[in-house]
């Protein structure tokens, strides 16, 4: 899939595209850490920092996610970055919907032989 993206698009605006990506996944992360721990905060946990570096990380990595929208020269690639998302998640459920349903099919044309 990147193969096709960097035939695409060019690399210079591929880099800023995938940096957002990641910048998401990070802030979704802060995120997720800081909702377990208001939500279960007795749950046993291997490894544990304080909260105030959680919310410092979640701003910091929310803030890189933003502020490419207000730059004219990143705002493109910011936008393609979070709209790239949505697409990778259909074509990965198209596939696991006809792994799943093609493997079924094999196992009952085989228990048929």
């Amino acid at each position: 899939m990147m193969m096709i993206l960097y035939l695409l698009f060019d690399a210079q605006l591929l880099i800023p595209f995938l940096c957002t990506v990641e910048w998401l996944f990070y802030c979704v992360t802060f995120s997720v850490i800081l909702y377990l721990r208001y939500t279960d905060p007795n749950a046993h946990r291997p490894f544990k920092f304080p909260i105030s570096i959680s919310v410092l990380l979640f701003l910091i990595t929310g803030t890189f996610l933003i502020l490419p929208l207000f730059s004219q020269e990143s705002r493109m690639s910011t936008i393609l970055g979070l709209c790239w998302l949505p697409f990778g998640t259909l074509l990965y459920a198209v596939r696991y919907y006809f792994t799943k349903h093609c493997q079924r099919k094999r196992d009952i044309f085989s228990a048929n032989i």
